[in-house]
């Protein structure tokens, strides 16, 4: 502000002060009633914050410097920056039915009420007055405070797709102790059927042994008959008991071939249980196989989930941080509004001390005058 326009409003202050000066040497008019109650009244419903309120009181009333519209100066729900103050121990100075009071809006998402009780300019019994208007939320705070929801639940999202991986894994987990388990069994049961292979081969060993003594036999059988045969050249007697030593040698051929048949038959049996066998453990070896795959599948599932989910609490980190961001230049903006308010309150104060100055030149005058 230049020292000229200064000193231009020190000079309208100092013709304002000496004309209310000349009014107030004036006879003082009647104390004026109203038969109704006075009024608070916004101009506004709404105001962003820092805005400047005014705030109308009126009255039905003749105009009057020291109009009683209050028992006590109105109370505000929050403290408020006043610039133009109409209230001297409830009373206003009534003009046309109405007295200004201006302040501004708090830095708050609020709802400013006022309350006050009405005094004796009214005629009507004495009644609680208020009057309310909301201070609407700071837009980049809002921004701050909808950012820190979206990842309070980007959050909660993560959180639950965690728990949801946790019980893949753990039903993962089951599954995989499961096929452990059938593999387990089949071991046993392969086990098991390898000592029954090993038993049976043992078997095919003594067919085998008693098959290779039956042909020595029958080898050491035809030797004998060729013996008898010669014998039986030699003498018909010897003939006889040769043919005779030849047919046991026979028989006993004939036995062992049919008794080699039937283990033969015997081992070709358990060799096809055991191939049976060999089938149902290739088929239970497939389904552990299979078991396996889905379990492979379930934790390639849960691996993309957790995946997922570090994705989106990266995410989170990252709202997070511009959240922080955000408050960082709230405070500061804070910080400047602060400076300002506290510079523009030395200025009122300032402009307070000048006028208080230039009011005692004024009576000074006036003495002056009336002497």
């Amino acid at each position: 502000m230049s020292t000229k326009t200064t000193f231009k409003r020190i000079a309208l202050v100092a013709v304002a002060a000496m004309g209310f000066g000349m009014i107030s040497v004036a006879p003082s008019q009647a104390a004026a009633t109203s038969a109704t109650l006075p009024t608070i009244t916004f101009d506004k419903t709404e105001y962003a914050q820092g805005e400047l309120m005014t705030i109308t009181v009126a009255a039905a009333a003749d105009d009057n410097q020291a109009f009683q519209a209050f028992t006590a100066n109105p109370v505000t729900s929050i403290n408020l920056d006043t610039t133009v103050n109409p209230f001297t121990a409830g009373a206003v100075a009534l003009v046309g039915g109405k007295a200004v009071w201006k302040a501004y809006a708090p830095f708050a998402n609020v709802t400013v009420t006022i309350t006050a009780t009405s005094g004796t300019g009214s005629s009507a019994a004495a009644e609680t007055v208020t009057a309310s208007a909301t201070v609407l939320p700071d837009a980049i705070s809002q921004t701050a405070a909808d950012a820190a929801a979206e990842a309070i639940d980007a959050a909660t999202a993560a959180y639950d797709a965690a728990t949801t991986a946790a019980d893949a894994a753990d039903a993962a987990t089951a599954a995989a102790q499961d096929a452990a388990d059938g593999v387990a069994e089949l071991a046993i049961q392969v086990a098991d059927q390898t000592a029954l292979i090993e038993n049976l081969q043992a078997s095919v060993d003594g067919v085998l042994e008693v098959a290779q003594a039956a042909a020595d036999a029958a080898v050491e059988a035809n030797d004998s008959a060729i013996a008898a045969y010669d014998a039986a050249v030699s003498a018909q007697d010897a003939a006889d008991a040769a043919t005779s030593a030849a047919q046991d040698a026979a028989d006993a051929v004939a036995d062992l071939t049919s008794m080699t048949e039937e283990m033969v038959a015997e081992m070709q049996t358990s060799f096809e249980a055991v191939n049976e066998a060999i089938a149902a453990i290739d088929e239970k070896v497939t389904a552990v196989d299979e078991k396996v795959t889905a379990v492979d599948e379930s934790v390639t599932a849960v691996e993309t989930k957790v995946t997922s989910v570090e994705t989106k609490v990266t995410a989170v980190d990252t709202k997070v941080t511009a959240v922080d961001t955000k408050v960082a230049g709230l405070k500061t903006q804070n910080d400047a509004l602060k400076l300002q308010n506290d510079a523009l309150k030395k200025q009122i104060s300032d402009l307070v001390k000048q006028i208080t100055s230039l009011t005692t030149i004024v009576v000074k005058i006036q003495k002056k005058v009336k002497a």
